[in-house]
């Protein structure tokens, strides 16, 4: 399958890219996170379906100037787009507290635009919908999302992930590219008038 791109020593060098500058050079012990995630991240089930709508909101609201992803004057993604995710399952929510601080939708699922592209993987999943509370983006909690979506898809015998991010969102594409996800191409979705930037990585 390759190596793996989230080994003990690449947790660490992230953790240490994904520190605000103003917070210095402080790493997180790479294996205390590990343990964290499986503290805290839980499958979303339909009673979660109010505190991810507000998350991807607030997000929304907070983002759409300069790190724009989804649309502001519409309801994408809408109550019934959570739901059905929900119930399709592989929907995953940090939760600290009983706050939701984030989630990430990992499924089989993805846009007949892929189509277009070539990719490497064979038996591939797509991320769809990972956010983050704005409160909260100090605490790495969009990364260790993505570490337990890896860990979990490995363990379903998954072989890569494929996902799309706004061209005009730095943040996130820089996020998936320091995550390793490799660039595929671009295509065009109907929420956004720029393209898509599409990603995969190998497991």
């Amino acid at each position: 399958m390759g190596s793996n791109p989230l080994s003990v020593g690449s947790v660490k060098s992230l953790c240490h890219w994904y520190d605000s500058p103003k917070q210095g050079k402080t790493f997180l012990d790479p294996l205390k996170l590990m343990m964290t995630v499986e503290k805290n991240i839980i499958e979303g089930k339909k009673e979660h379906l109010e505190s991810i709508y507000h998350v991807i909101q607030r997000a929304k609201e907070m983002d759409n100037s300069h790190f724009p992803q989804w649309p502001v004057d519409n309801d994408y993604p809408s109550r019934k787009d959570i739901l059905e995710d929900l119930v399709g399952g592989g929907y995953f929510i940090f939760l600290d507290d009983d706050i939701n601080k984030g989630s990430v939708v990992m499924n089989e699922n993805e846009a007949e635009q892929y189509q277009e592209l070539e990719w490497k993987g064979i038996k591939p999943l797509a991320i769809h919908r990972l956010v983050v509370h704005p409160q909260f983006r100090q605490e790495k909690i969009a990364f260790q999302l993505m570490q337990h979506c890896i860990a979990e898809a490995r363990r379903q015998g998954y072989d890569s992930f494929r996902l799309d991010t706004y061209s005009l969102n730095k943040r996130a594409n820089n996020f998936y590219q320091k995550l390793g996800f490799e660039f595929r191409g671009c295509v065009n979705l109907p929420f956004m008038p720029e393209k898509y930037n599409c990603y995969e990585l190998i497991l």
